[in-house]
């Protein structure tokens, strides 16, 4: 008889859940590529508003082709996902609610405005990957607080940037 317990990446089905996945995300960086269009110029700024959103969106979408180019190379050679090491536990949930923080920050950006939204996605987002203490919470928010301050700081008073105006600032 034969054995069929060990199944190799080539005998798979052709699309497998880490090629559907980065197929989505590589369609999400699209998407913000798109909407950074519809980002305001801005008033007497050094910088047009949209350079940075369009900068990231083209990193965070050819980070995403050569992994998808790794995963088919990895596939033509016959190596098998199976070998890989695990994700540790939790880590795949942590995966997602970021995924879902980022997906809420972008759609919060106009109604909470640019700062209050980047300040709530970076304090969860912080206090999701750390420890689960109130002191590490304290601890995001006082990193949050200080990134976001320096990014008013910067992008606000220097720059003079547009950004979505928000409840505070």
């Amino acid at each position: 008889m034969k054995d069929h317990s060990s199944t190799s990446v080539t005998k798979q089905g052709i699309l497998s859940p880490l090629l559907v996945f980065d197929g989505v995300l590589f369609l999400f960086g699209i998407l913000f590529l798109l909407e950074s269009r519809h980002i305001k110029k801005g008033f007497q700024q050094v910088l047009d508003a949209r350079i940075y959103p369009r900068v990231v969106a083209v990193i965070f979408c050819a980070t995403i082709l050569a992994h998808l180019i790794q995963l088919v190379r990895e596939r033509r050679a016959g190596q098998a996902e199976e070998g890989k090491n695990p994700l540790p536990a939790g880590t795949a949930f942590r995966i997602s609610a970021l995924f879902v923080l980022f997906i809420a920050y972008i759609y919060s950006i106009q109604t909470l405005g640019y700062f209050e939204a980047g300040f709530l996605f970076l304090w969860l987002s912080i206090a999701l990957l750390g420890e689960n203490s109130w002191q590490w919470r304290g601890k995001a928010l006082a990193i949050a607080l200080l990134v976001i301050s320096v990014t008013y700081f910067i992008f606000g008073v220097l720059l003079n940037i547009y950004v979505p105006p928000g409840l505070f600032l």
